[in-house]
């Protein structure tokens, strides 16, 4: 999984909690640096995306996957610090994309995630 926050703690506590749950997580702090790590990695299950980043936040991040890498949009969580604004719910609406208000239990996290795309597999834990 990719997860995308420029909150650089929050992000690392997402990156370990998935990691010790089996997922091999690659991350990014904004949307532009996300691009960048999945032209140079194998396509990974799905992206949390923060909604508001500086340079790219995670609706034009899931805008360029749309377009980009289809499939990967379509397994996209945005976690928003308002998941009620006007904005976010028109992207949920557009996109059918899971939206998660911040802050968020983990478990709910990993529930939303192991429903999109199943649990991780052998090969995908992390040594």
């Amino acid at each position: 999984m990719l997860v995308v926050d420029d909150e650089e703690l929050l992000r690392a506590a997402l990156v370990r909690y998935f990691a010790r749950q089996g997922w091999m997580v690659i991350e990014a702090g904004d949307g532009d640096e996300a691009l960048v790590r999945l032209a140079a990695t194998p396509l990974p299950d799905l992206v949390i995306a923060d909604r508001c980043m500086p340079r790219r936040d995670g609706v034009a991040l899931h805008a360029a996957l749309a377009v980009e890498r289809p499939s990967l949009a379509a397994r996209f969580i945005l976690a928003s610090g308002d998941p009620g604004a006007e904005d976010v719910v028109a992207f949920r609406e557009r996109t059918g994309c899971t939206v998660v208000g911040k802050p968020f239990p983990l478990a709910e996290l990993l529930a939303h995630a192991e429903r999109i795309v199943g649990t991780p597999q052998p090969d995908r834990h992390c040594a």
